[in-house]
């Protein structure tokens, strides 16, 4: 009598996790619009540098400050993959907490980043000359760590990079030679293509 319904027990909570990964996989109670697009890829970048104050100049970076400047990345395209579960809190969350949908290209990128290079088009200090990478002094933040490191440190640069933001990367360290520079960010993608972008003459005060 007892092994009966320890069985029965046992069934019925096998079916009730059957039935929990079914809802979790058909979203019967996230009604999420069906997502084919699970990829994105850009085929330009833009050079912003942040001001501190509008009292700035543009593109200036006053003393004792770090620039701050974003990589914005333009002409997003979302591309099709194999489909994938829109929907995947089983139906116990759902009914506790706000049904939270995948959007296009939430899988990330569809070429990854292989490498970035940024360099100045004028001799930034003694140890670094007009066109050499500044990749040693600029940091960024790691979405992985969550941590600011060195660009020159982070493995995966894919990482970076979201359909919904762009990144952003910080100098503390001065130019001590030239105090205007123009700099070059250079994206290098796994399929060989690499986005170029040039920014406006940045001032160091």
């Amino acid at each position: 009598m007892q092994k009966s319904l320890l069985k029965k027990i046992s069934f019925l909570f096998c079916l009730g996790a059957f039935l929990i990964l079914v809802d979790a996989c058909h979203g019967s109670n996230c009604n999420c619009p069906e997502i084919t697009k699970h990829f994105f890829d850009f085929q330009s970048t833009n050079i912003e540098v942040q001001r501190t104050s509008i009292d700035i100049p543009e593109n200036t970076i006053t003393a004792g400050t770090r620039a701050n400047i974003s990589v914005v990345l333009e002409d997003i395209e979302f591309l099709v993959q194999a489909e994938m579960s829109t929907c995947r809190r089983p139906w116990f969350i759902n009914s506790a907490m706000a049904c939270s949908c995948l959007g296009e290209g939430n899988e990330g990128l569809k070429f990854p980043v292989t490498d970035i290079r940024i360099f100045s088009n004028a001799d930034y200090s003694a140890e670094i000359n007009a066109g050499e990478l500044l990749n040693d002094i600029i940091k960024i933040d790691n979405p992985l760590t969550g941590e600011e490191e060195l660009l020159s440190a982070i493995e995966d640069k894919s990482s970076l990079f979201s359909q919904y933001s762009d990144f952003r990367i910080f100098i503390d360290t001065p130019p001590t030679l030239d105090s205007i520079h123009m700099l070059t960010v250079e994206i290098e993608k796994e399929n060989g293509v690499i986005i170029t972008s040039e920014s406006m003459p940045i001032t160091w005060l």
